[in-house]
């Protein structure tokens, strides 16, 4: 299926009728769109010779469009379960090394740090059971080191 250049929330105007309209000219059947409200542009080039021609245009690409942001939804849908997945395993991962009595506080925190940038000193610190300052001292010495 071929995406178009619109953006997700443009593509999701089009795909509302009350978002088109065509007008005639006194010759030919111009179709318009409006994306923004009460902003009405000009969609096609193409000139239609009758309303029949314009209106199948219309529910020709309304069709399309609505099937394309059905997959874009179904993609980032997709995307973002395979992104939870992933986090929930790193976390995974993190609790493991915060359990590991073999390792110091200062190997938990560098670990699980590489594991979870993002991660707040005082998650850290409930994952490994210690408090936050003894967390952001190591961070500390871990940054400067």
């Amino acid at each position: 299926m071929n995406k178009t250049s619109w953006t997700t929330e443009q593509l999701s105007a089009l795909t509302f009728y009350e978002n088109h309209k065509v007008v005639y000219d006194g010759y030919n059947y111009i179709w318009f769109h409006k994306l923004e409200p009460n902003k009405w542009e000009l969609h096609s080039i193409k000139e239609f010779e009758n309303l029949i021609d314009a209106y199948s245009w219309i529910h020709y690409c309304i069709a399309k469009w609505t099937k394309e942001l059905y997959e874009r939804k179904k993609e980032a849908s997709f995307k973002y379960l395979a992104n939870m997945k992933n986090e929930l395993f790193l976390t995974e991962q993190a609790y493991n090394i915060a359990k590991d009595n073999q390792l110091k506080t200062k190997q938990k925190v560098s670990l699980i740090l590489d594991l979870l940038p993002n991660t707040k000193s005082s998650d850290i610190a409930k994952m490994i059971g210690v408090s936050k300052r003894v967390i952001n001292k190591h961070i500390s010495v871990l940054v400067n080191n």
